[in-house]
């Protein structure tokens, strides 16, 4: 959920990608408007003005080599610096910059595939990345729920998230072992119910009944 209470759905990457609208910007660049990081994939690019978004895809030609790159082809935007300043990831190329420092001469060109901005109704995440319908209008935070495996219990580790959080759920998933151990049916089935209705109690309180398509959150990204 935004800090406006409207929530934001979640959806498989067709359908994020089918909402996706984009408007194309062309232009020149200025004088070495490139500027790498020894060993780095990312590229700050000067633009004053650029209007772009993060998501967008920037195409660009006629750089010159410098630093062990000839910056050709088209790019994601990965981030937005400020106003005049943004970073694309140049990956798809065959080499990576050998030397820190701005370049590319005074010749290059480009064309913006850029992300149509405004307030996200869905979102999907696919490549390890979170992607949205549109692209923020503006700065705004999110706070995403997630799930994880717990680490085993040891002598080295003697707790973890369930012991210290829910520990009448463990509990009772104990004794429900034992019963099961033992061969005790009923006083297995007691507690196997006994812990069902626990975790469905755990599950309202904490939300994750809910788990699906829709989360709430206190933010926005």
């Amino acid at each position: 959920m935004l800090g406006t209470g409207a929530r934001i759905e979640q959806r498989y990457q067709n359908f994020i990608q089918r909402r996706r609208t984009y408007t194309e910007t062309t232009g020149s660049l200025g004088t070495n408007p490139f500027t790498t990081t020894n060993g780095s994939t990312t590229v700050s690019v000067n633009l004053p003005n650029h209007g772009f978004a993060q998501g967008s895809t920037f195409f660009t030609a006629g750089a010159t080599a410098f630093n062990g790159v000839t910056i050709a082809g088209a790019f994601d935007v990965v981030a937005i610096a400020d106003a005049n300043d943004f970073s694309i990831d140049i990956a798809p190329l065959p080499a990576t910059p050998s030397a820190s420092g701005a370049g590319g001469g005074s010749a290059a060109t480009y064309i913006c595939d850029n992300l149509v901005q405004g307030m996200p109704m869905y979102w999907g995440v696919w490549d390890e990345t979170i992607f949205f319908d549109v692209a923020f209008s503006r700065a705004t935070n999110c706070n995403l729920q997630y799930f994880r495996s717990l680490p085993p219990l040891s002598a080295a580790t003697p707790t973890n998230f369930l012991t210290n959080r829910y520990p009448h759920l463990l509990r009772k998933a104990c004794t429900a072992q034992a019963w099961d151990f033992l061969r005790n049916d009923t006083e297995y089935q007691k507690d196997v119910a006994a812990l069902a209705a626990l975790v469905e109690q755990t599950n309202a309180e904490s939300d994750l009944l809910y788990r699906g398509a829709v989360f709430d959150t206190e933010l926005g990204e």
